[in-house]
Protein backbone atom coordinates (compact mmCIF):
# COMPACT_ATOMS: atom_id res chain seq x y z
CA UNK A 1 0.00 0.00 0.00
CA UNK A 2 0.90 3.73 -0.68
CA UNK A 3 1.64 6.28 1.85
CA UNK A 4 2.85 9.47 1.87
CA UNK A 5 4.70 11.50 4.62
CA UNK A 6 5.90 14.97 5.03
CA UNK A 7 9.61 14.21 4.42
CA UNK A 8 10.54 17.96 5.01
CA UNK A 9 9.04 21.03 5.55
CA UNK A 10 6.46 22.32 2.43
CA UNK A 11 7.60 18.59 1.10
CA UNK A 12 5.30 15.44 0.84
CA UNK A 13 6.89 12.06 -0.43
CA UNK A 14 4.42 9.58 -1.32
CA UNK A 15 5.85 5.87 -1.48
CA UNK A 16 5.76 2.39 0.26
CA UNK A 17 7.74 0.43 2.69
CA UNK A 18 8.54 -2.99 1.30
CA UNK A 19 7.88 -6.31 4.04
CA UNK A 20 11.78 -5.90 5.12
CA UNK A 21 11.22 -2.25 5.89
CA UNK A 22 12.99 -0.21 3.47
CA UNK A 23 11.34 2.98 1.74
CA UNK A 24 10.36 3.31 -1.73
CA UNK A 25 9.79 6.46 -2.52
CA UNK A 26 7.26 7.06 -5.99
CA UNK A 27 7.43 11.35 -6.00
CA UNK A 28 7.57 14.01 -4.13
CA UNK A 29 4.74 17.09 -3.94
CA UNK A 30 4.33 20.17 -2.43
CA UNK A 31 1.44 20.05 -0.98
CA UNK A 32 -0.53 17.45 1.43
CA UNK A 33 -3.48 17.10 -0.94
CA UNK A 34 -1.47 16.63 -4.01
CA UNK A 35 0.41 13.54 -2.15
CA UNK A 36 -2.63 12.29 -1.26
CA UNK A 37 -4.58 12.30 -4.64
CA UNK A 38 -1.01 10.73 -6.05
CA UNK A 39 -1.38 7.90 -3.15
CA UNK A 40 -5.16 7.08 -3.80
CA UNK A 41 -4.72 6.66 -7.26
CA UNK A 42 -1.96 4.43 -7.25
CA UNK A 43 -4.09 2.15 -4.40
CA UNK A 44 -6.74 2.06 -6.88
CA UNK A 45 -8.76 4.87 -5.86
CA UNK A 46 -11.19 6.76 -8.03
CA UNK A 47 -11.83 9.29 -5.98
CA UNK A 48 -9.97 11.88 -3.76
CA UNK A 49 -12.91 13.14 -0.50
CA UNK A 50 -10.26 12.62 2.57
CA UNK A 51 -11.50 16.33 3.97
CA UNK A 52 -9.71 16.33 7.28
CA UNK A 53 -5.75 15.46 6.85
CA UNK A 54 -6.29 13.41 10.41
CA UNK A 55 -8.61 11.24 8.98
CA UNK A 56 -6.88 10.31 6.07
CA UNK A 57 -5.93 6.44 5.92
CA UNK A 58 -2.79 6.91 3.72
CA UNK A 59 -0.50 9.00 6.09
CA UNK A 60 1.60 7.72 8.19
CA UNK A 61 2.00 10.15 11.92
CA UNK A 62 2.96 9.40 15.36
CA UNK A 63 3.86 5.98 16.12
CA UNK A 64 3.33 4.36 12.60
CA UNK A 65 5.79 6.75 11.35
CA UNK A 66 8.08 6.03 14.08
CA UNK A 67 7.67 2.08 13.80
CA UNK A 68 8.44 2.67 10.17
CA UNK A 69 11.50 4.72 10.27
CA UNK A 70 13.00 2.16 12.87
CA UNK A 71 11.98 -0.70 10.62
CA UNK A 72 13.97 1.20 7.99
CA UNK A 73 17.22 1.92 10.21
Amino acid sequence: MYVYVQSEPGLWTVGFYDPKGFWHPDSDHATQEEAAKRVAWLNGSENYDFGDAAQNPYILTGKELERAERAAK
